[in-house]
């Protein structure tokens, strides 16, 4: 079982499946048009260690083909049959309060492109845009935990825009208004391969996200309470973005 985004990486070095690029490469488009060139020619894992503006690496391709993927799984099973079998036992998350992932908290002068190298994919795109964080919420009335992929829009300092249109969270969304509020949300960024894999994977509703993550794992998944809102969030990842979701709401 890979703790992190940083034990898997560590597996995936050892084994060769890492291309590491020590040139100093732009958030704007030249990172992005990279991973698209590398991804077609050799197909593993790009790790950027130069981000021009940043201290900060960028990771990308982790599971961007079979071999990748059964390296996440740890196995040489077949990826369908061991899927399948793994999600028949779901695991209860495990609350924790020593969280690495606050080791560094921003509470005041919030500026998410000065923190973050996010890129900016193609020179139309409107602005740079998240396309690898999750997007977690619970449900308001039962407590279970959502998780989904979806494509977020740095607008400015502290704000972003997200399209939430899978059936699963948007129905979360929509009990949220119901009740007149913003859907209090965390993005998560940085994860182990099994829970990001669970985000995008089938869970009928009332099925907790977390705890499917578990069983994909192999162990229960740690999480931690969010700082400012009321929400746990998985305590081993490398960034989170604590907001509200207000964006559909009457003014």
């Amino acid at each position: 079982m890979f703790r992190d985004l940083r034990d898997f990486l560590a597996f995936l070095d050892q084994s060769g499946d890492i291309f590491h690029i020590w040139e100093e490469l732009s958030p704007v488009q030249e990172i992005a048009g990279m991973i698209k060139l590398l991804n077609k020619k050799i197909g593993s894992v790009v790790f950027f260690h130069r981000v021009k503006g940043y201290n900060i690496p960028v990771v990308a391709n982790l599971l961007g083909s079979e071999k990748l993927l059964s390296l996440a799984f740890n196995t040489s099973k077949d990826l369908g049959e061991e899927y399948l079998a793994r999600r028949k036992t779901l695991l209860k998350p495990l609350i924790v309060k020593d969280a690495p992932v606050k080791d560094i908290i921003i509470r005041n002068n919030i500026d998410i492109m000065a923190t973050l190298p996010v890129l900016t994919h193609h020179s139309k795109d409107i602005g740079p845009y998240i396309t690898s964080g999750l997007t977690v919420a619970k449900h308001p009335e039962t407590g279970y935990h959502r998780m989904g992929l979806h494509r977020i829009r740095i607008r400015d300092k502290d704000s972003f825009s997200i399209v939430i249109a899978s059936p699963g969270m948007s129905k979360i969304v929509q009990k949220a208004e119901e009740k007149g509020v913003g859907l209090e949300i965390a993005v998560v960024i940085g994860l182990d391969p099994m829970t990001f894999f669970s985000s995008v994977a089938f869970a009928p509703e009332g099925v907790d996200k977390y705890e499917l993550a578990g069983a994909l794992r192999g162990g229960p998944l740690e999480i931690t309470k969010a700082e400012s809102i009321d929400l746990e969030v998985p305590a081993r990842a490398e960034f989170i973005l604590e907001g509200r979701l207000i964006s559909s709401l009457k003014e």
